[in-house]
């Protein structure tokens, strides 16, 4: 039987987005994407995801994105370790973003002092 490693999140951005470049030249980012779930007592317990986006994907989200931007991402679920220079074995697990969906805010956007409303201008 095959199997099948499909992940979808619906959360917002935990940081402002920082693409950088490989060694062999290939954009690439790591994002901190926030999602809420019901915890103990009726309370919401925030988890956060390591997702990675390559190339164009890294390109747009640095472009579109900022800290706390809503976003949904669909990927895979990847696991990769190693040995550092210490001998320390290491771990982790984070999300191959394929697509990432770039969603509207819900939330009101904050006035700045001194700018007028859209609807006071005119």
């Amino acid at each position: 039987m095959r199997g099948m490693n499909r992940v979808f999140l619906l959360g917002r951005l935990g940081h402002e987005p920082a693409p950088r470049r490989t060694r062999g030249g290939k954009t690439v980012m790591e994002m901190r994407v926030a999602t809420r779930r019901p915890g103990r007592g009726g309370e919401e317990t925030t988890d956060w995801h390591q997702v990675r986006v390559w190339e164009q994907l890294a390109e747009a989200c640095a472009e579109h994105l900022r800290a706390g931007s809503p976003v949904a991402v669909e990927g895979q679920l990847r696991a990769e370790s190693w040995i550092d220079r210490e001998g320390t074995a290491h771990s982790r697990t984070f999300v191959l973003g394929d697509r990432v969906h770039f969603l509207p805010d819900p939330r009101p956007a904050p006035k700045a002092q001194g700018t007028p409303s859209v609807d006071a201008v005119g």
